[in-house]
């Protein structure tokens, strides 16, 4: 199988994943998330300089579920507290290295905490299909971008970090996110003119986030930040933009009203 038939296939079965799941129920949500968080917790274990750790990795992907219920099932404060300094703590006792303890608040901030807004994104106006438009956007960037800056890139958008990227590419990608979120607008819980500020925070706060997973690998020293995705590399980086793009959005969406912190998550 040639690289782009392979890129073309597990790109498909990716998209396909996240849809089912992110539209099935929010049972199905919070499995996938669980185990987004519990890949990429994995790989930046490797990142961080760390050796990888399965039980420090579930920590993560259960402290997700503990914040991201929190709210709603009124899970007290301290008990959330107790559990994020287990989850920040615990990698440090397993390996006694204390940069152990830097690497999990690296996954909490980075991988866990991002998701936990993710999963307030849904409303009860139209269940699911907002939460799916936030990854829309995202691919719609990411794609465009690529598309934009192979066919007209002239200037580097940060040579020393990403040298493919470039200014024409990040327009692009902004310019496309924007036009898609016009057209998914009627199907999600804000205004057309709330998915364009939307679509223009995703692309940038994306972008950094992206050019900040790609510093950490080339300090690691590593293409990608995994291989679990032929054709793709890592978990990270399919999720890199979700990174910073997450609680921008949240924050937008909570000072206009437009989510409900005590909603089912």
């Amino acid at each position: 199988m040639t690289e782009f038939w392979k890129r073309l296939w597990f790109g498909a079965l990716f998209v396909l994943i996240m849809v089912t799941g992110v539209m099935w129920s929010e049972i199905s949500t919070l499995i996938l998330f669980s185990f987004i968080v519990f890949l990429a917790s994995m790989e930046m274990q490797a990142l961080s300089g760390q050796r990888r750790s399965i039980p420090a990795a579930c920590l993560q992907g259960m402290l997700f579920l503990v914040l991201s219920h929190g709210v709603f099932f009124r899970i007290p404060a301290w008990i959330q507290v107790i559990f994020a300094l287990t989850a920040w703590i615990y990698p440090f006792i397993e390996s006694k290295d204390s940069r152990a303890i830097t690497s999990s608040l690296l996954n909490t901030c980075l991988i866990s905490l991002p998701f936990v807004l993710l999963t307030f994104i849904p409303s009860a106006e139209d269940v699911r299909f907002t939460l799916l438009a936030f990854f829309i956007l995202i691919w719609a960037n990411d794609t465009f971008a690529y598309l934009a800056g192979k066919q007209f890139g002239q200037r580097k958008l940060w040579e020393r970090i990403s040298p493919k990227k470039t200014w024409e590419g990040f327009l692009g990608g902004i310019i496309f996110a924007m036009l898609f979120s016009m057209l998914l607008s009627g199907y999600c819980a804000w205004s057309r003119w709330d998915g364009v500020f939307i679509a223009l925070i995703i692309s940038i706060s994306g972008t950094v986030g992206d050019l900040l997973e790609s510093s950490m690998k080339r300090k690691a020293g590593v293409k990608d930040s995994g291989n679990i995705i032929p054709g793709h590399g890592g978990i990270l980086d399919r999720f890199d933009a979700v990174m910073l793009s997450a609680p921008a959005v949240f924050l937008y969406l909570w000072c206009n009203d437009l989510i409900d912190l005590t909603s089912s998550p």
